[in-house]
């Protein structure tokens, strides 16, 4: 999967997530295996992109939440 940027996103997993949704749902749509998909994001912006973890946007959760959230990463190419 790939997703161009020209400038930092806010919440990049949350589009990305979106994405590899759709990708799953059309596999099982389709009665096909669940394709292994990795996201790269291609940023050619000015500013520093930081990568963050899905959990670091939920903001005063203790450690023992964190299992119940999706987890993923994602390649940054700049």
């Amino acid at each position: 999967l790939f997703e161009h940027k020209s400038k930092p996103e806010k919440y990049p997993h949350l589009q990305l997530l979106r994405y590899l949704l759709e990708i799953w749902d059309r596999d099982v749509k389709s009665k096909k295996t669940l394709t292994p998909v990795i996201p790269i994001v291609i940023y050619h912006g000015k500013t520093k992109w930081k990568i963050r973890e899905f959990k670091d946007y939920f903001k005063g959760i203790g450690s023992e939440l964190w299992e119940y959230l999706p987890a993923f990463r994602y390649e940054l190419t700049d």
